[in-house]
């Protein structure tokens, strides 16, 4: 494939790329709009679109879905070290702080996780007198 197709096949994705951000600029702003119209509605005329809460949520979704992938494109997303690496790499990043760090994020992880499950038990149990 020589320079010119490629620059071609470029172009094509760059101008889908536009449609779907521009496609998601017009899902937040008609997502506004119709909540704008349904609380003026409500509480100027006492009267609710049925239709005004369903159309809003598809458009949450689909705003949501289309984020992500934006979002991932442009490297937007939060990571941390601990998740993104594997313990091999957190244990030789060269500082020397590798094996307590995967120590400290192992003993959240278990902490979170027994309170989680004990605080189910205790709910259970108290429920049950």
């Amino acid at each position: 494939m020589n320079s010119w197709e490629q620059s071609g096949l470029a172009r094509f994705f760059i101008r889908i790329d536009k449609m779907i951000e521009a496609f998601a600029i017009v899902l937040i702003i008609a997502m506004v709009l119709i909540v704008f119209t349904q609380v003026m509605t409500r509480k100027l005329f006492n009267f609710v679109f049925f239709w005004s809460e369903e159309v809003t949520l598809l458009c949450l979704t689909w705003f949501s879905f289309i984020g992500i992938g934006i979002g991932f494109r442009e490297k937007l997303h939060i990571g941390m070290d601990m998740v993104e690496k594997s313990p091999a790499q957190v244990r030789t990043d060269g500082s020397g702080q590798g094996d307590r760090r995967l120590h400290v994020w192992i003993r959240t992880l278990h902490d979170c996780l027994r309170h989680a499950v004990l605080d189910t038990h205790v709910r259970i149990d108290s429920s049950c007198h």
